[in-house]
C-alpha cells in the first residue's frame, strides 16, 4: 500500500507537467481514429454492395463479418497509442501491460471476425443448401460446431501465450487431467465418440425411419446429438438412445429400402387339388403382368406344404413402391385378384375342419350292457 501511494503521488506530480502536451496529442489521435473508423465503415459498405452484386454469399459473409472488427481497429490502435505516450511521459508500472493489451486486442478482433464469418456462412447454408437437399443437416451442423470449437480453443491458447502464460505446462496438465476425466466418464466418452462416428459414416439421417435390432426401438430419427439420439416411435414418444448403443448394434434403415416384399400363404381345399396347377399358372401370369411389381426379381406361386386342412400355396414377389401405405394398397389389390382367380376356377379357400371316425355299436356289447344293468335298458 505504501509503494502504491508513492507511485500515485509521482503520477500526480508528473501529470501536471505533461498533461497539456498529452492532451493535445490525445485529441489528434482521437480525431485520426474517428476519421479512419468512418472511412473504413463507408468503404466496407461500398464493398458489400459490390460483392452482393456478384451473387457470392460467402464473399458477402466475409465483408459483413469484417465490418465491425475493422471499424473498432482504429479505436484500439488509438488507445494503444495514447497509453504508449503516457508510458513515455510517466513511469508507472501499470502502463507496462500496454504491449500485452495490444496483442490481446488484435487476437480478439481476429477471432471475432472468424466466428462471425463462420456463423454467417452457416446461416446461408441453412437457407439455401439445406432447402435444396445438397447437404445433410447433421453433417453440416457437426462441421460448424467443430470449426467454432477449433477457433475458440486456438485463439484461447494464443491469448494465454500473449499474456505470458506458458501453454506447454498447461497442455501437459491437461493431458493428465484428460486421462483422469476419461477414466471417470468412460460411458460418456463412448457416447460422444460413437456420435462422431454416426456423423461421419451417416448410417441414417434426421427424418429417416430406423429399427435397432434386439431392442424395441423403432421410429423416426428426430435429432442426432453429441451424446444421444432422439428417436420418435410409433406412439409419438421421444426415445433418447445413447449413441454407444447405436454404435454397437445393428441398425436397419427402413427409409432406404428399394423394394418391399410381398409374401403370403393361402390355403386351398383338398378337393381342389386337380385345379391347383391351373390356379397357380393363372396367378403367376397375373403377377408377371402387374406393373406394380418388379419383374426383374423372383415371382413365385408354388404349392409348399400339405396343411392340416388345406393345400398351402405360397405367393412371393417384390413391389416397386417403398412407401408403406402404397405397399399396403398394392398387396391388398393382389390378394383380392388372387381370390377372384381361385373362384373363377371353381375352387375355394379352405378353413379348419376336423373329421371324427366313430365306429358303429355291435349287438354283443349291447346285450352285455343289458345284462349288467339287470334288464333296465
Amino acid at each position: 500500500v505504501k509503494s502504491y501511494r508513492i507511485e500515485m503521488s509521482a503520477f500526480i506530480a508528473l501529470l501536471d507537467q505533461h498533461f497539456l502536451a498529452w492532451l493535445g496529442h490525445g485529441v489528434v489521435i482521437v480525431c485520426i481514429a474517428a476519421v479512419c473508423s468512418y472511412g473504413l465503415r463507408r468503404g466496407m459498405m461500398r464493398l458489400l454492395r459490390t460483392v452482393e452484386s456478384l451473387k457470392n454469399p460467402y464473399f458477402s459473409a466475409m465483408v459483413q463479418a469484417a465490418r465491425l472488427p475493422l471499424s473498432l481497429l482504429p479505436w484500439l490502435l488509438a488507445l494503444d497509442w495514447l497509453l504508449n505516450l503516457a508510458r513515455v511521459s510517466i513511469d508507472l508500472p501499470l502502463l507496462q501491460v500496454v504491449p500485452h493489451l495490444q496483442r490481446v486486442s488484435i487476437i480478439i478482433l481476429l477471432a471475432w471476425f472468424l466466428i462471425a464469418f463462420v456463423r454467417k456462412a452457416y446461416q446461408h447454408l441453412q437457407q439455401q443448401q439445406f432447402a435444396d437437399g445438397l447437404l445433410q443437416v447433421d453433417s453440416a451442423d457437426l462441421v460448424y460446431k467443430l470449426v467454432l470449437l477449433l477457433i475458440i480453443v486456438s485463439f484461447g491458447l494464443m491469448l494465454l501465450e500473449s499474456i505470458g502464460i506458458s501453454i506447454s505446462g498447461l497442455l501437459a496438465f491437461g493431458g493428465v487431467g484428460g486421462l483422469i476425466v476419461g477414466l471417470a466418464a468412460k460411458s460418456m466418452l463412448a457416447n460422444i465418440i460413437s456420435g462422431l462416428i454416426l456423423y461421419f459414416e451417416r448410417p441414417f439421417h434426421v427424418g429417416e425411419k430406423i429399427n435397432v435390432t434386439n431392442t424395441p426401438i423403432q421410429g423416426w430419427v428426430k435429432e442426432i446429438g453429441w451424446r444421444q439420439t432422439n428417436v420418435l416411435n410409433f406412439e409419438r414418444q421421444s426415445v433418447y438412445v445413447p449413441n454407444a448403443l447405436l454404435g454397437t448394434s445393428a441398425v436397419i434403415n427402413l427409409s432406404r429400402i428399394t423394394h418391399r416384399r410381398i409374401q403370403s400363404l393361402i390355403g386351398l381345399r383338398y378337393q381342389d387339388i386337380d385345379r391347383l396347377p391351373a390356379i397357380t399358372q393363372a396367378i403367376t401370369q397375373y403377377l408377371r403382368s402387374n406393373s406394380a411389381l418388379d419383374q426383374a426379381r423372383p415371382v413365385e406361386v408354388q404349392l409348399v406344404a400339405y396343411g392340416a386342412s388345406s393345400l398351402d400355396v405360397q405367393i412371393f414377389c417384390f413391389c416397386n413402391c417403398t412407401d408403406y401405405q402404397d405397399f399396403l394398397h398394392a398387396r391388398e389389390a393382389i390378394l383380392l385378384k388372387v381370390a377372384n382367380i381361385v373362384h373363377e376356377h371353381g375352387a375355394d379357400f379352405a378353413f379348419p375342419t376336423q373329421t371324427l371316425d366313430i365306429p358303429a355299436l355291435t349287438k354283443q356289447p349291447y346285450d352285455e350292457a343289458i345284462a349288467v344293468s339287470g334288464g333296465s335298458l
